[in-house]
Formats: C-alpha cells, structure tokens, sequence
C-alpha cells in the first residue's frame, strides 16, 4: 500500500513562484509528478488559490500545473497577450514550458476561449476540457453583488470602489464556502491598486461628452477616428514629458516614451504615465509649474483621402440547364494600408465580399406588378447568401502605408461589396460570352442566366 503525503495549496503557495516564459513572468503552484497531467487555469478573482478546496483530492492522482494568465492574478501583462487567440497560443507554451505533453485543461472564465482556440488549433494536444462558468452561461447565473454590478446602467460608482474593495465584498457574501486567510490575501492582493482598473473610456457620438461626432461611414473608422485619436494622444505624451522629466529629476530632452511609460535615455529610470497623471491632478513642488491636470484633444478631417485598392478575381460555373451559377474559387488582394487588427480586418473582407456575392447572384427585392406587393417579404423567398453557396475566400493584404493620414491607414469595409459584384457578373458574362451573351443584370438568378441562355440559342 502506497501512502502519498499532499502538501495542502496555502502551504505550497505561501510564496509566489514564478517562471519567465517567452519574457512573461508567469505565477504558478505545482504539485508532485503523477502519471497523468492538469493545467489550471484561475477562475475569478484570477487567483491559483481558487483551487484550494480540491488541491490535495485531485493531486492525489495528478500532477497539477495552476496559473495565473498573463494580465491575470500576480501575472505579468503583455497587451499582445490580451487576445483569445494570443492567449490560446501561450496557453500552449505554458504546457511545452512545464513539459506537459497531454494535459487535461481546466479554463474557466478568462480561460474559456482561450483554452478553445487552444485546442482548435493543436488536436489531440488536451485530452478534455472544462470550460464556461456561472459567467459564461446564458442566462447569467451569478450571485450579489456580481449581478447588480454587471446590470447596473451606470458603472462609474463601482469604478470608484477600486478593484480591491469589490473582492472584498465578494467575498463577504460567500456562504457554503470559507476562504482561508491566505487565499483571501492572496485575491485582495491579486487587485492592489490600479491593475485592473480601466485606464482609458471610450464614449463614442455622444455630444453630452464629445463636442462633435458624426458615426462611421464610407470606411472612415480607422481613418478619421484613428487618426484623431493619435493626435489627441500625442498630445498628452508632449504635455507629460516635460512633467515626468521633472519627477525623474532628467532633462525633458532626455526623456523617451513606449509602452506606456517615460523613461531616461540610458537608464533605467521609469515612470508610467498613469503615475504622471495622477501627479498632474495634485501638482507639487516642481510640477506645479504646468498647471493642473493632463490631457489632450485632437480632429482629423480626411483631405486629402486615402484611397484604399485591391484586385478581385473569381471563378464561375454555370450550369446551362437550370442556369445556376456556382461560385468555385475567389480570390482577392486588398491594399489598405497600415492593418491595426487583421482578424477585423480579414472579418471585413469576408464579409464584405459574401454581401457583393449576394448582390450580384442571389438578392432582389421583387414586387408584383399589379399590386405593388413585396412578393420577396421574408427570407423563404428572399435569398441571402448562405456559408454553403460560398467557397472559401482565398485573401491576402499588401500593405502601403497611407501617407495622407498619421497613422498610415487606409478603410476596408467597403472593399468586398465594392469589388464582389462587378467581378462575379465579369465571370458569368465570360462564360456565356461563347453564346454572344455580353451583359446581364443583377441578380444573375438561375432564371435570368437560364433565360439569357434560351434567347442566345433562339437567335
């Protein structure tokens, strides 16, 4: 009889330990080597210690690997990690780090989507997944005060609470389960100060707040709102260099700012801009000299525009019995300049090009001529493009920088509609330009080609 000696979570993670994986410090615990392996991933408040009930049970059998998600619990953030799929990815380096080459995966939360995506793209890498929380099911099943803070119209009073006084009021209304002393330390501290307060609100089009706005449209989100917002904030660099020079005690000239915080030449003297923001609102001793506050505004007005390009081609079938044309191959090259989120971007150019598709083949609003009635009233009759009557999209971007805008971007969202149907109803009139067809109008429906086909033999 074999008799194995768990050590209990609170005692394994009284000191947090941490391992440097692709430069991300990263908090774990990890229990004794077993034959079969687990990686955890924190549930909410995005603490290892969450797993303190069921540790010692489940190390028994396993060998547990808990973590704390970049961003998350006493992890280091990365913002090219704050991703699903990003994460997914790191999700996967984490087993590779810990040589776990088929865990079981238990990703609640946060971990949900990543642990999804994770495992789409490595089959057969994770034996079974355990996903999805009271947050993650519809409807929500969540206590108070959870509930009352995720409905509440106006989230500005729970913003001033802090990260670390919602934990804690959390955790007071907890009833079947009593945390331990140190895990309760260990969320509170997981939430200290500003980690997971929003740094930055974004309101759009509302005039009680901004002086102007007029929505998106013709492609210009990027362009204009972008753009805008890269004066605005080059703006508050300019304003906050001359303030964090004085609080380094550095010359102005010397001071360098990237990934949201100054820095001396040279040094490794630091300061976020979060800290010379908070100053400039209680200006003391040196920093009183520039005034109260930091911010800064910025317009964009697109003149000249930019003129975003690309080519379409596509491959047609047309069957001459029943006049169906079946899209086989479609492939397109889209020059929008500087991409900022190519998963929005490729979104768009789907997307887009399934709507001009569907222009140019399938929807048309029919009404009867003697009555006026909308005959195609429904979608039982009114046909829209389905995943199934597409082939897949075959796209690439070359990417020119814009160079009538600051920040090099150029608008993609009307590429596809825009491209789509001139060179699809291009593909049919070719392949029935063998009978002398040389136009035909949209829709190119099985009944317009059909006929175009019948009047072209009869001639």
């Amino acid at each position: 009889m074999t008799i194995r000696i768990v050590r209990p979570l609170s005692e394994i993670a009284a000191e947090p330990t941490f391992r440097t994986i692709d430069g991300v410090a990263i908090r774990f615990v990890e229990s004794d080597r077993r034959d079969t392996d687990a990686l955890l991933f924190s549930p909410w408040p995005e603490s290892v210690f969450a797993y303190e009930p069921a540790w010692s049970r489940l190390a028994e059998t396993t060998h547990l690997v808990a973590v704390d998600l970049p961003g998350f619990g006493r992890s280091e953030r990365r913002d090219t990690l704050m991703t699903p799929r990003a994460m997914g990815d790191f999700m996967v380096r984490v087993a590779d780090a810990f040589r776990l080459e088929n865990p079981h995966v238990v990703g609640p939360d946060i971990g949900t989507s990543a642990s999804l995506f994770a495992a789409a793209a490595h089959p057969g890498r994770f034996p079974s997944l355990v996903v999805g929380t009271g947050g993650a099911a519809v409807p929500l099943q969540l206590g108070e005060p959870l509930r009352e803070w995720i409905f509440a119209p106006d989230l500005e009073p729970y913003r001033r609470l802090g990260g670390r006084t919602i934990v804690e009021r959390v955790i007071q209304t907890l009833e079947r389960y009593k945390i331990s002393d140190a895990a309760r330390e260990d969320y509170l501290a997981s939430y200290e100060g500003d980690r997971y307060a929003e740094s930055i609100r974004y309101v759009q089009g509302d005039t009680a707040q901004v002086p102007f706005g007029r929505g998106t449209y013709g492609a210009r989100s990027a362009v204009v709102g972008g753009s805008a917002l890269k004066r605005a904030a080059d703006a508050v660099i300019d304003k906050a260099k001359p303030m964090a020079a004085a609080m380094m005690e550095a010359d102005a000239g010397d001071i360098e700012f990237s990934d949201g915080a100054f820095k001396v030449a040279g040094t490794d003297k630091a300061i976020p801009l979060t800290e010379v923001a908070k100053a400039s609102f209680a200006p003391m001793g040196p920093m009183t000299k520039f005034g109260i506050g930091l911010e800064g505004s910025g317009s964009h007005s697109p003149e000249p525009p930019s003129h975003p390009n690309g080519a379409h081609a596509v491959e047609v079938e047309i069957d001459p019995e029943t006049g169906e044309v079946k899209v086989d191959r479609y492939v397109m090259v889209d020059d929008l300049g500087q991409v900022l989120n190519p998963m929005i971007v490729n979104g768009q150019q789907h997307g887009g090009v399934a709507q001009g598709i569907g222009q140019a083949l399938y929807e048309h609003a029919v009404y009867d001529r003697q009555s006026a009635q909308l005959v195609t009233g429904s979608f039982m009759d009114y046909v829209m493009p389905r995943a199934d009557m597409l082939p897949n999209f075959e796209i690439a971007l070359e990417e020119v920088p814009c160079k009538t805008n600051p920040i090099g971007v150029k608008g993609i969202g009307e590429s596809g509609t825009i491209g789509a149907p001139p060179v699809v109803i291009n593909a049919v009139i070719d392949a029935l330009s063998p009978l002398g067809i040389d136009r035909i109008d949209m829709p190119a429906t099985p009944s317009r080609v059909w006929a175009a086909i019948q009047a072209a033999k009869a001639a």
